[in-house]
């Protein structure tokens, strides 16, 4: 059973990359412009899902499920993500500095979330 601390984290984690993927998009639209928006709008898309299904997965392992399939689920969530990324670039459906700037949420909302989530962790010891 995944404990409420972990729990926590991720729901920090998963607040934080939101609230970040819809300014970077509202950025990108003001500064690039609509071309761009809409590419962020794509990145960011990409990210929410791929830490939504991280963060499910991840769930799965702090409850204690069987690793091996929890494993090919991980690498397949992650390779889907590089091939639905790949292929909207490949393929000229998106803008690659706006689905840069939307997908830059997944890495800044993880680090601002597990900061937030160890700072309350460690206020809470004191």
């Amino acid at each position: 059973m995944e404990d409420r601390e972990t729990s926590k984290v991720v729901t920090a984690v998963t607040r934080w990359i939101v609230v970040l993927a819809a300014v970077a998009v509202g950025i990108a639209f003001v500064v690039y412009g609509t071309e761009v928006g809409i590419g962020a709008i794509a990145g960011a898309g990409l990210a929410i899902v791929v830490w939504v299904a991280a963060a499910a997965i991840g769930r799965r392992v702090a409850s204690g499920g069987p690793r091996g399939r929890i494993v090919w689920a991980f690498v397949f969530v992650l390779e889907s993500a590089l091939v639905m990324g790949a292929a909207a670039l490949l393929l000229w459906l998106t803008d690659p500095t706006g689905m840069a700037i939307g997908f830059s949420a997944l890495i800044a909302g993880a680090v601002l979330g597990a900061i937030e989530g160890g700072a309350r962790q460690r206020a809470r010891s004191n």
